[in-house]
């Protein structure tokens, strides 16, 4: 039934990334970037996660929504420190 199918909370998520003008917001391309990175988060392959997140921080470095991410991928890792630089950065932002 469609009352009780989940709503695809990706394009949700790129959806509410990509609107607006601050560092919330995507940079121009990155949307692609994004689904990739949270199918590969999806199923486990955390090093391509990263690596799609981290080439988002390429286009945008101060973009709290990619910083976000990969630090919740990074805990995922067990890379306790580097998340934690992250969420710091991301939050200073």
């Amino acid at each position: 039934m469609a009352l009780f199918k989940k709503p695809d909370t990706a394009v949700a998520r790129i959806d509410a990334a990509s609107r607006g003008g601050n560092k919330k917001s995507l940079p121009p391309g990155a949307e692609p970037l994004v689904a990739e990175a949270q199918k590969a988060f999806a199923a486990g392959r955390l090093d391509e996660a990263a690596e799609k997140y981290q080439a988002i921080l390429k286009l945008d470095s101060e973009n709290v929504f990619a910083l976000a991410n990969l630090a919740v991928v990074q805990l995922e890792q067990q890379k306790h420190s580097e998340a934690e630089a992250n969420l710091k950065r991301a939050l200073e932002l």
